[in-house]
């Protein structure tokens, strides 16, 4: 189940510690599965250990590192992608936007976009997507992230001559699309 390197040494030192010492009740706390249920892990007394919330970011960090299959790496990357990002009633983690964050949201984009290369979604699914889109707030870009894209695009569509009434045509609709947005944000 986990290769023998560098990061399994680290992460059974993190787990030896923890069961080795009491935090104080004041000291935020957070359960870790020591072999994780989606690995076959239980929730045994022997299986649990309580980490800080730094320790167990940094356990199921290094749990991407340990892993035999693909199957257990992409497991392990969606575990680390959902603490950094969610918050639950049971455990108060603030949700972290740093270079975790970035890495995890990368390597957890990649294993998503392998496992569903080539699946086509129906219809129904596409206007469920579209329905629950209504009414979220899109994120606006900064002048850099719009300059970067314009450059990529240009690129992209050098040479690429369009027609007046094509341009007319992709106005008219780009109009169209943001003065309904408008109507569904009010």
């Amino acid at each position: 189940m986990y290769l023998q390197n560098k990061y399994t040494n680290v992460y059974n030192n993190i787990i030896t510690r923890a069961k080795s010492r009491d935090l104080p009740k004041e000291i935020y706390k957070e359960t870790h599965h020591i072999i994780p249920r989606c690995l076959g892990g239980s929730n045994s007394k022997d299986n649990l250990v309580e980490l800080t919330a730094q320790e167990h970011r940094l356990c199921h960090l290094l749990l991407t590192k340990m892993t035999v299959s693909k199957e257990h790496t992409r497991k392990m990357w969606y575990a680390v992608w959902m603490i950094l990002r969610v918050e639950n009633q049971d455990q108060k983690r603030s949700v972290s936007k740093g270079k975790f964050y970035e890495l995890a949201k990368l390597e957890f984009t990649k294993l998503m976009s392998a496992l569903h290369k080539g699946k086509t979604v129906s219809e129904e699914t596409k206007r469920k997507i579209s329905e629950g889109q209504i009414g979220k707030i899109i994120p606006t870009k900064t002048d850099v992230q719009k300059k970067l894209i314009s450059e990529k695009l240009s690129s992209k569509l050098t040479g690429l001559v369009r027609s007046e009434e094509t341009r007319k045509k992709m106005s008219e609709a780009k109009k169209a699309y943001w003065s309904e947005k408008k109507k569904l944000k009010v």
